[in-house]
């Protein structure tokens, strides 16, 4: 699995979960689940550009790349140009994960509010679409592993699949890692 940590123990992903902490999760697309092989996966979102350069995907795995690459400042730029076109939260999930591990905390919380309002709006409208999705945002970039549990469960509820079994472990796993406040 290619993943490479991006901050804080937080790795980026796209595609199905690996089992593991909150916030690792392995990156999506061609050559990326494999060990090492970043450049190829480049270079398939690089041909899927050329073909068709308004493939927000393509791009958006560009930036993932650019995050596994250690260069959040590409992935940065890539992202903005999909969040100024798209109000797909994904990508404004992403934008703050690349914000923050180039240091812009300030920036990165104002995505990643911009990217849990509109994450609230599409669960309540699209549950069945959207709850898996948001329920690895609020596990990874959220930080709300509680609100990434429920979401992960609901999801389970609706379809029994490989992927939401696999959220729900993953949730229950960050869940049971928490650190515990103890107030006197």
């Amino acid at each position: 699995m290619s993943s490479v940590p991006v901050a804080a123990g937080v790795r980026l992903g796209r595609s199905a979960p690996a089992a593991g902490p909150a916030g690792t999760v392995r990156a999506g697309g061609p050559g990326m689940d494999r060990e090492g092989d970043l450049a190829t996966a480049r270079a398939w979102f690089e041909a899927a550009r050329r073909r068709v350069p308004g493939y927000a995907p393509a791009t958006g795995h560009l930036a993932e790349v650019d995050l596994l690459l250690e260069d959040p400042e590409a992935a940065v730029a890539r992202l903005r140009a999909l969040v100024e076109t798209s109000d797909d939260p994904e990508y404004a999930s992403h934008l703050a994960l690349a914000l923050r591990v180039a240091g812009r905390h300030q920036e990165a919380r104002q995505w990643r509010d911009r990217a849990a309002q509109r994450y609230d709006e599409l669960v309540l409208r699209h549950p069945e679409a959207y709850a898996d999705h948001a329920a690895d945002f609020w596990l990874m970039v959220g930080a709300d592993v509680g609100r990434g549990l429920q979401l992960a469960l609901q999801t389970l509820a609706m379809r029994q699949t490989t992927r939401s079994y696999a959220l729900v472990r993953r949730a229950a796993f960050a869940a049971s890692h928490q650190p515990t406040h103890v107030t006197p």
